[in-house]
């Protein structure tokens, strides 16, 4: 009964609800060290989250802080937002600092270092296809001569030697490579290192750091210094990199209700795999999982889970995760599947059913259109515009129907969702993969990733979710009876 009172209101209303089997874990008195609470899309985390810093906040003197992070700006700032909902105390909101983990380290490195210029991803790509050209050859599975993706060398990069803070050709030799597909050979480890060299040099010579490289900067910055967090709370920490929670563990000094962590290794959209308790981070004892889905309708769910393909997954705190009893207490209609000729009919057929939404009372920003890439958000804004349909528009502080990335819908919610430009080209995107001949293992990993991409994009939907594509639809698409 409390959840359908709360479906009645604004749709605002409905992202600070709190369910009574969410509220048990957000308001509990004491954890004795970090907690993690895991549990898929729609299972209340990033509220139960936000409801537990309010929680610590009140309890603290003036002086003391929380610190409320996630991984990117965007999601930051709808953090930010909810928590004004949430409490209306302007002393609770001065003891919780809502920030990145990439503004955070780069505030921490220009306090301590001076200025500082982060790099580009266009430059940071522009360099690791540089290398890869000039790179070495060697002999692939298939017994054909070719060279290492671009792909392959930033992601071992990242996820090898930033993971594992290794600073010379002999660590990286025997480094293990734990979620990285095939073994690499010593003599193919020396060719990889040189042109991982190659970028960095490049880097260093232009005096930029990625926000990898920042973050461990930071972490080196903040344990010569006491703690400056009473209580750390970490939203959708399952994108977050090992050089990141370095950082967050240094922020804040071990004990009781010192990290209250949330992630869902099923929305994982990054190729971070991490162990929390290698980096100081012990949870065991100390992990809920929720199960219960109240934002999506059964019916979403349904299709949503359908995309993920059944694969197993490895959660934060190394052990293996499930699905199991994952459900929904809501029903509706089911998700609609529109196929075009055209990209043009499908924009037409968008601006229709956006329009049907917002006749029918529903509020521009409970309105969401997600695509896969940058391109396209740029195309349907346009043409919603040119249709007199209102688009949100951060930069100039204007609301209206959010068109955005998958990537960028994470961590947010619509009453009505339109996902589009579900064609075979798009998604899964080519360069998102690692070719099969290089490494089967990476490939099949590239692959889930953009499962658990479109997983994330169609679980923003509330009530109504409609898919089209133009063309031939994506593999990744389920039957939609």
């Amino acid at each position: 009964m409390e959840l359908a009172a709360i479906l009645a209101h604004p749709f605002d209303v409905w992202r600070t609800f709190l369910h009574p089997t969410q509220r048990d874990v957000a308001y509990r008195d004491t954890y004795s060290g970090p907690a993690l609470v895991t549990g898929s899309a729609g299972t209340g985390k990033t509220v139960t989250g936000l409801h537990r810093a309010v929680f610590l906040a009140e309890r603290l003197p003036d002086g003391e802080k929380v610190l409320l992070t996630t991984f990117t700006r965007a999601l930051a700032e709808a953090l930010a937002r909810q928590l004004y909902r949430l409490t209306s105390d302007p002393a609770v909101r001065a003891r919780i600092d809502v920030i990145s983990v990439d503004k955070l380290a780069y505030e921490i490195v220009t306090r301590g270092n001076g200025r500082v210029t982060v790099a580009d991803g266009e430059i940071v790509d522009q360099l690791w296809e540089s290398a890869a050209k000039a790179g070495p050859t060697y002999l692939n599975r298939a017994g054909q001569v070719t060279t290492y993706s671009p792909a392959f060398l930033r992601h071992e990069w990242e996820q090898v030697v930033l993971a594992q803070q290794l600073t010379t050709r002999e660590a990286y030799r025997e480094a293990t490579r734990r979620g990285r597909g095939a073994g690499l050979r010593a003599a193919h480890r020396d060719q990889v290192w040189t042109v991982i060299e190659t970028v960095t040099g490049a880097l260093a010579k232009r005096r930029l750091r990625t926000h990898t490289q920042l973050a461990d900067d930071a972490a080196a910055i903040a344990r010569r210094v006491p703690a400056p967090y009473r209580h750390v709370i970490v939203d959708e920490g399952q994108d977050l990199h090992p050089a990141q929670w370095r950082l967050l563990r240094a922020l804040v000094a071990p004990g009781p209700n010192d990290m209250f962590l949330l992630a869902d290794p099923y929305q994982r959209i990054y190729d971070s795999h991490v162990s929390l308790a290698q980096l100081g981070i012990e949870v065991r004892g100390r992990t809920r999982r929720l199960s219960v889905n109240y934002r999506t309708t059964h019916e979403i769910l349904d299709l949503s889970v359908k995309v993920l393909g059944g694969d197993a997954t490895v959660g934060l705190d190394g052990q293996d995760d499930t699905l199991r009893g994952y459900r929904s207490v809501t029903r509706g209609g089911i998700p609609e599947l529109a196929a075009h000729v055209s990209r043009d009919g499908e924009c037409e057929a968008l601006i229709e059913r956006v329009g049907t939404w917002l006749d029918q009372g529903v509020e521009p920003h409970a309105v969401g259109v997600a695509v896969r890439t940058g391109q396209l958000v740029k195309a349907v804004g346009r043409i919603l515009n040119d249709a007199h349909i209102p688009v949100a528009d951060d930069k100039r502080g204007t609301d209206g129907v959010r068109v955005a990335t998958m990537h960028r819908m994470k961590g947010l919610e619509f009453q009505c969702l339109a996902v589009v430009g579900l064609d075979a080209g798009v998604l899964p995107a080519p360069h998102a993969l690692t070719s099969a001949a290089e490494d089967p293992h990476a490939h099949r990993q590239d692959l889930q990733r953009e499962r658990c991409l479109l997983f994330v994009a169609l679980t923003r939907a509330r009530d109504v979710l409609y898919l089209s594509h133009s063309g031939t639809p994506s593999p990744l698409l389920p039957v939609v009876r």
